[in-house]
């Protein structure tokens, strides 16, 4: 269970820092618009999410 617990919170501030960077280089250096940034790089954060959780942090013991 600590396993999944840490990888689970490194896989969600590995994902913050993401929804980060994009912020700041769509937004700051290529002056896109600030709010349709946000949702696309929500959308591309709530996939990463589920992908490493359904994949990589809470796999089934067999």
């Amino acid at each position: 269970m600590f396993r999944e617990g840490l990888a689970f919170v490194s896989c969600r501030l590995a994902t913050g820092i993401l929804d980060l960077a994009m912020m700041a280089f769509f937004v700051d250096l290529l002056h896109q618009n600030d709010m349709l940034i946000k949702i696309l790089s929500n959308v591309l954060v709530i996939i990463l999410n589920y992908l490493a959780s359904k994949l990589f942090i809470f796999q089934k013991n067999e």
